[in-house]
C-alpha cells in the first residue's frame, strides 16, 4: 500500500489544530543546524526544515507521497482527507497545493514593492546561473523569468508530490540558495543594505521600510518563488486545494 506524510514545519510550540495521523510536526529546533550556523529556520524559513528531512532520511524509507504546511498555514481539507484521495488527486495532477494568487501587478513587481528586489536581481542575474551547466537550469531559467514576468503564483511553500519529485526539487532550490547566499550583496556593507532599502521606500518604490528586518529571512521569501515557479514549470496542471491560516503558537 502506497504511504502518505503532510509534515507541518514549525520551529515554536503551538496549538496543533490538526490530529490525524497523516501529519507529523517537523521542528526545526531539534535539527542540526551547526552546518550552516545562522542560516538555518530563521534565514530559509521552512525550507530549512524541507532540507534537512531530505538531507536526514533515506530516500526509501520516505513515504511514497509527502506533503509539507507550516504551523499556522494548512491546506484547507484539514483532518478531513483519506491518504488514498490525496494519492490518487496527487497522481491526477502532479502536485496538490495550497492557495495560488493572481496578482494585479506581475510577480517580479510584487517583490520589489515587498521586499528588497535586489536580492530578486541577485538571484536571477547570479544564483540561477551559476548552475547555467545543468540541463534542469538552462530550462528552468527561461521558465523562471516568464514567471517573473507573470501574475500567478502558488504561496507559502505548500505542496504535496511524490518522494521522487521531492527529492529533485528540494535539491535543486536548496543549491541555488546557498549559491545565492555565496553572492548575496558582495562588497556590500549591513549599512549599504538599509540604504538600498531605504531609497526604495523614499522612492515609493517599495511598502516595506522593514525590509531592513526582514533580510534575516530572505531566503525563505526567495524559496517561496523558486517553490511556485518550478511547481508550475514541471507540474502544469498542480491543482490548489486551497489553504486555511490557525494555529496558535505558544508564548
Amino acid at each position: 500500500m502506497e504511504t502518505l506524510k503532510i509534515f507541518i514545519a514549525s520551529h515554536c510550540d503551538f496549538n496543533c489544530p490538526v490530529h490525524n495521523p497523516a501529519y507529523e510536526i517537523l521542528d526545526s529546533r531539534k535539527m542540526d543546524n551547526d552546518r550552516y550556523g545562522e542560516l538555518s529556520g530563521s534565514y530559509f524559513s521552512e525550507l530549512f526544515n524541507y532540507h534537512w528531512y531530505r538531507e536526514n532520511t533515506p530516500v526509501d524509507e520516505m513515504p511514497d507521497y509527502i506533503g509539507f504546511c507550516g504551523y499556522r498555514k494548512y491546506f484547507s481539507f484539514m483532518d478531513n482527507f483519506s491518504p488514498e484521495v490525496i494519492i490518487a488527486a496527487v497522481k491526477k495532477f502532479g502536485c496538490l497545493c495550497g492557495q495560488k494568487l493572481h496578482l494585479q501587478e506581475t510577480v517580479r513587481q510584487h517583490y520589489a514593492w515587498n521586499h528588497n528586489i535586489y536580492d530578486l536581481e541577485t538571484l536571477t542575474g547570479c544564483a540561477l546561473l551559476g548552475h547555467h551547466e545543468e540541463p534542469i537550469s538552462k530550462e528552468f531559467n527561461v521558465y523562471f523569468d516568464k514567471f517573473l514576468d507573470g501574475h500567478d503564483m502558488f504561496t507559502c511553500n505548500m505542496f504535496i508530490m511524490h518522494r521522487d519529485d521531492f527529492v529533485k526539487m528540494i535539491d535543486f532550490i536548496w543549491a541555488v540558495l546557498i549559491e545565492f547566499n555565496n553572492w548575496q550583496l558582495s562588497g556590500d556593507t549591513d549599512a549599504d543594505v538599509q540604504q538600498h532599502v531605504y531609497n526604495e521606500f523614499m522612492a515609493g518604490h517599495t511598502r516595506c521600510i522593514g525590509g531592513v528586518r526582514h533580510q534575516s529571512r530572505i531566503g525563505g521569501y526567495l524559496g517561496e518563488r523558486l517553490v511556485s515557479a518550478y511547481i508550475m514549470w514541471k507540474f502544469p496542471e498542480a491543482k490548489p486545494v486551497g489553504m486555511i491560516m490557525t494555529g496558535d503558537r505558544i508564548r
